[in-house]
């Protein structure tokens, strides 16, 4: 960058500037001070990154994971299938497989849809009592109830073996 002045210069070519007159700066000098602040910017944006990350503090999976007293209700077993009844909440239980708190951005960025879908996919599983959140500061972590899961996978085998009782009588 020819020309360049190290302060704003009044008229496009000239060194004088609103507070004096300056050399101008040649390419070189002024590529090295570029490259000294791109440098310090991604150090200083790598060290803010690696202190927003210790602050991470995730909760302890399966602490919440409680079962329900007693079997499910027909009411409970029709709340935790609406739950259920959309292929987008199915994938995102499925990012649970690994037993571990996971924050809803991490969630949001393994999806081909809007924060907003997904948030409300995880409202419609917080509801189902599927999942269970915990607010840390700015962060909800989410932990599946896996127990819930198991007791309703439980009550529709119920069902289907009573059913099949029913029909070889």
């Amino acid at each position: 960058m020819v020309g360049a002045v190290s302060r704003i210069g009044r008229e496009p070519g000239s060194n004088a500037t609103l507070f004096g007159s300056y050399a101008p700066i040649d390419d070189e000098r002024w590529l090295s001070s570029c490259e000294r602040i791109h440098k310090q910017h991604g150090a200083l944006r790598l060290a803010a990154e690696e202190m927003r990350m210790s602050d991470i503090h995730p909760p302890v999976c399966g602490s919440a994971d409680h079962t329900e007293p007693g079997p499910l209700s027909e009411e409970r077993i029709a709340e935790i299938a609406k739950g259920l009844a959309h292929p987008a909440r199915v994938k995102i239980l499925k990012q649970f497989v690994e037993c571990r708190p996971h924050i809803a951005q991490e969630i949001v960025d393994e999806f081909d849809l809007a924060q907003s879908t997904i948030s409300e996919h995880l409202r419609l599983l917080r509801e189902a009592g599927l999942l269970d959140p915990t607010r840390d500061g700015p962060r909800t972590w989410y932990c599946m109830r896996r127990a819930v899961l198991r007791q309703f996978a439980d009550a529709i085998i119920e069902l289907t073996d009573t059913s099949a009782m029913a029909e070889t009588r």
